[in-house]
C-alpha cells in the first residue's frame, strides 16, 4: 500500500482484514509528497518488505496480492503509469490507482500514458482499477464517485459478485441529484467539449504562474533584496537546443508537451533524489505557490513569510487554497476557473505583502485572528510572521516532520484487530510525549504533508521516536500560537492544547492476536 493513502484505503484494510506492507513515498524540503521510488516497485523489493513484516506471519498467502498507487498525488506529481505497471505488475496480480484529484486525466493528450486505464493490455498485466472522485476536479456534486475497472485473466473480477459488495457499502435510498451530476459530468466531457475545457483550465495555470513569476521578478529588480511569493516549477526549459526561463516557453508549447513537466533528476527546484527518465512529471494546473523562508532542499533562511498566516488572509478575503504547507500553499484550477478568478487572487497575494512590509496591525485585517488570542491585538503583521517562522526554525519543525514521516513504527496487528480493539473499549488516551512503546490504536495523520505517521496496530519504538518528537513540537507550536494549530487527524486535543493519541490499552492486549 502507498504510505500517501486516503484514510479511505485504510477503511478498506480494516473491512478486509487485510496485512498490508507499505511503500514509502519520498517528501522534499518544503514537505511535499513525492512518488514511490521506482525500486520499491521490483518484486524482490516487494518480497522483502514482506518477508520483513510480522504481519505475514499469520496472512494466507506470503504473496502479494493487491497494491493500491495514489496517482495523481494531492500536490499533482504524476508516474509514468505504464512503466510501473509492467515493474509492479511482475509481482502483483490487482492494482488499485486513486486517482480521486486525476478524472480528468483521459481528456487531454498532455496526460498520455500517465493514468491507469491508458496502460497498454497485455495478456499477463494485472487487473487495473482507478477510483476517482468525480466532484473533485470535475462538474460532479459531492461525494460523487466512479469505478474504473480492466478486468484481466490473471486476476479476473466477477462482475455479479463486485456488484454484490459494492451494494453492501451503498445505500437503497440514493440521492439521484448526485447520480445525475455524474451523467452531466460525463457528457460535458464527451467528444471536443471535454478537450476545449481542459485547455482552458491547463492555459489558466500556466498564464497564472507565468504571471506570479514576472510579478516577482519585477518587484526584485526594482529592490533588490526584496520578497514576494514563487511557484514550484522548473526555473529553465530547453526551447530548440537553448535553455530558457520557464515563462519564456510559449503557452501553447508547455500546455501541449509533456516534457515540459517531467522532473529531471539532480534539478534543485523539486528537491527529489534521483529518478528514472521520464518517471515523474508535474501537472500544470496543480499549483502550488512558495512562500519566502524555506527552499525544496529544506533549508531555512533568517526571513520567512509563513503560508499559514497568508492563507489565514485569503481566507478573510474568501479565497481557500486546497491546503497549505509551512511554506506553501496549493491552488487547484479546476473546470470553470477564469482570469478574473486568478487575477484577483494574485492582487490579494500584492496586498498582503504591502500589509506585511507596513506591519499593519492585525486588528485591522485578520480580526478573526485576534479572537484566539488577546495578544495578537498588539502585533502587526510583519510581527507574527517573525514570531512563527523563527518559532519554526526553533523546534525543528521541517526537520521533524521528514525524519517523522521518513521512519516507519512497527506493525503488530492488522488495522482490522486495532479495529476491534477501538470499537470495544480497549483503547485509551495517552499523552502524545508518552506514546513511545505503545500500540497505536487509530491513524495519525498530519498536515502537512498528509502522510500518515502512524497506522493503526503500529507500535511506536525508539527507532520512530522522532515522531514523538514531532508531535510534542506541534503541540508547543500550537500551544504558543492559537490559532494556527496545524492540522492533525488522529490526535485529540483538550482545552489546554494538550495532545493526545488514542493507544490498545497494554491489558487488553493479546499476544495471540498478532503474534
Amino acid at each position: 500500500m502507498d504510505r500517501n493513502c486516503h484514510k479511505s484505503v485504510n477503511h478498506e484494510l480494516t473491512v478486509c482484514g487485510a496485512h498490508p506492507v507499505y511503500f514509502q513515498p519520498e517528501r522534499n524540503g518544503y514537505g511535499i509528497i513525492g512518488l514511490i521510488s521506482a525500486d520499491q516497485f521490483s518484486a524482490e523489493s516487494i518480497r522483502n518488505k514482506i518477508n520483513g513484516s510480522a504481519l505475514a506471519l499469520r496472512a494466507s498467502s506470503p504473496d502479494a496480492e493487491y497494491a493500491v498507487i495514489t496517482n495523481c498525488t494531492y500536490d499533482g506529481l504524476i508516474y509514468d503509469v505504464a512503466a510501473l505497471t509492467e515493474k509492479l505488475g511482475a509481482s502483483t496480480p490487482r492494482i488499485k490507482f486513486d486517482e480521486a484529484w486525476y478524472a480528468y486525466a483521459r481528456f487531454h493528450p498532455l496526460y498520455r500514458g500517465r493514468f491507469a486505464m491508458d496502460v497498454p493490455a497485455s495478456p499477463r498485466q494485472p487487473t487495473l482499477y482507478a477510483v476517482q472522485s468525480t466532484h473533485k476536479m470535475l462538474a460532479a456534486f459531492s461525494s460523487a464517485s466512479m469505478i474504473h475497472i480492466r478486468n484481466s485473466p490473471r486476476a479476473p473480477v466477477d462482475y455479479d459478485v463486485f456488484n454484490q459488495s459494492f451494494t453492501m457499502h451503498g445505500t437503497t435510498s440514493p440521492f439521484y441529484p448526485i447520480i445525475a451530476s455524474m451523467d452531466v459530468a460525463t457528457a460535458m466531457m464527451q467528444g471536443r467539449e471535454g478537450r476545449t475545457l481542459l485547455n482552458g483550465a491547463i492555459n489558466d495555470s500556466i498564464e497564472f504562474r507565468k504571471t506570479l513569476v514576472t510579478v516577482g521578478n519585477k518587484i526584485k529588480q526594482d529592490i533588490p533584496g526584496d520578497w514576494f511569493f514563487d511557484v514550484w516549477q522548473p526555473e529553465r526549459a530547453e526551447v530548440d537546443g537553448d535553455s530558457v526561463p520557464f515563462i519564456d516557453v510559449p503557452t501553447e508549447q508547455l500546455a501541449n508537451n509533456a516534457d515540459y513537466w517531467t522532473l529531471k533528476a539532480g534539478e534543485a527546484w523539486h528537491g527529489f533524489g534521483e529518478m528514472p527518465e521520464g518517471y515523474a512529471m508535474l501537472d500544470p494546473i496543480k499549483v502550488t505557490i512558495t512562500c519566502p523562508g524555506l527552499n525544496a532542499q529544506g533549508d531555512m533562511s533568517e526571513f520567512g513569510i509563513p503560508a499559514p498566516v497568508v492563507a489565514k488572509y485569503l481566507d478573510m478575503q474568501r479565497i481557500i487554497p486546497a491546503r497549505n504547507g509551512d511554506y506553501t500553499l496549493l491552488i487547484l484550477f479546476a473546470l470553470g476557473s477564469t482570469q478574473g478568478k486568478w487575477n484577483t487572487l494574485i492582487d490579494l497575494l500584492m496586498m498582503f505583502k504591502r500589509y506585511h512590509d507596513d506591519n499593519t496591525l492585525l486588528r485591522d485585517i485578520l480580526p478573526e485572528v485576534c479572537r484566539s488570542d488577546e495578544r495578537y491585538t498588539t502585533l502587526g503583521l510583519a510581527d507574527l510572521c517573525r514570531e512563527i517562522h523563527q518559532a519554526n526554525g526553533e523546534l525543528n519543525i521541517a526537520r521533524l516532520s521528514d525524519r517523522a514521516c521518513a521512519l516507519a513504527a512497527t506493525p503488530v496487528m492488522t488495522p482490522s484487530q486495532a479495529y476491534r480493539h477501538l470499537v470495544e473499549d480497549g483503547t485509551e488516551l495517552v499523552a502524545a510525549g508518552d506514546i513511545m512503546g505503545r500500540v497505536v490504536g487509530v491513524m495519525v495523520t498530519p498536515y502537512p504533508p498528509g502522510i500518515p505517521m502512524i497506522m493503526p496496530g503500529e507500535k511506536v519504538t525508539p527507532e520512530a521516536g522522532a515522531i514523538v518528537e514531532y508531535l510534542v513540537a506541534l503541540q508547543t507550536f500550537g500551544q504558543r500560537f492559537p490559532g494556527f494549530e496545524h492540522e492533525l487527524q488522529g490526535v485529540e486535543i483538550d482545552d489546554n492544547g494538550r495532545y493526545w493519541v488514542r493507544c490498545i490499552k497494554e491489558s487488553a492486549l493479546n499476544p495471540s492476536l498478532y503474534a
